[in-house]
């Protein structure tokens, strides 16, 4: 059965000698979560440590079912670890993508026109899923994806009124009054919001 860390502690047990003590490795192994979240980083990083450390000792060496049991544990934290690193900075990367092109969309909405309100989902989208596919493995801290979504919410609202805004009333009598301030007004608000997110992507 592959090492992860819901049998990492049961695998070691079955696979080290009893004259094999005093390791710290069971000790370690038992702290390992078995549903990670981003509290949990810090208690990871030791246990790697430790593991890493245990690949090393000579006792462990000398005996091969658990010199290549610890091997495996060794390299599945490493690749969690380092999987873990490698999506936060492209959760990162993505929400600076995602301001990016708010600026780029904020720029062509200058027309004030439906048409060039089209865009957005197509501008934004394929940032924002790129955020949401690195979440899953980067552990992020349940405020930071909020955070982000917030954003997003606002960027999402303002884009709603400014579509209002400049759709022609069926009903002449009902035109909106003041809609091109308005609408410029949501424009500014929306570049607002977007310019949060490179203070969010930091902290990741």
């Amino acid at each position: 059965m592959a090492i992860d860390m819901r049998n990492a502690l049961a695998s070691w047990k079955k696979a080290k000698p009893l004259t094999l003590t005093k390791t710290g490795i069971s000790e370690s192994l038992r702290t390992l979560p078995a549903d990670p979240a981003a509290k949990d980083l810090p208690a990871i990083e030791k246990v790697a440590k430790t593991i890493e450390a245990a690949v090393g000792n000579n006792k462990i060496k000398a005996e091969k079912k658990a010199l290549a049991c610890v091997t495996e544990i060794n390299t599945y934290l490493k690749n969690f670890l380092s999987g873990v690193k490698t999506s936060r900075v492209q959760a990162s990367k993505a929400l600076k993508d995602l301001q990016s092109a708010a600026h780029d969309f904020h720029a062509k909405s200058a027309a004030g026109t439906v048409a060039a309100l089209i865009p957005y989902e197509t501008t934004v989208g394929p940032h924002l899923k790129a955020f949401k596919s690195a979440t899953d493995e980067a552990l992020l801290p349940t405020e930071t994806i909020h955070k982000a979504e917030g954003v997003v919410d606002a960027m999402n609202t303002c884009v709603k009124k400014m579509r209002v805004l400049v759709t022609p009333p069926t009903d002449p009598a009902k035109a909106i009054k003041d809609a091109k301030r308005l609408y410029e007004a949501e424009r500014v608000a929306l570049l607002a919001a977007a310019d949060k997110l490179p203070g969010i992507a930091s902290s990741i």
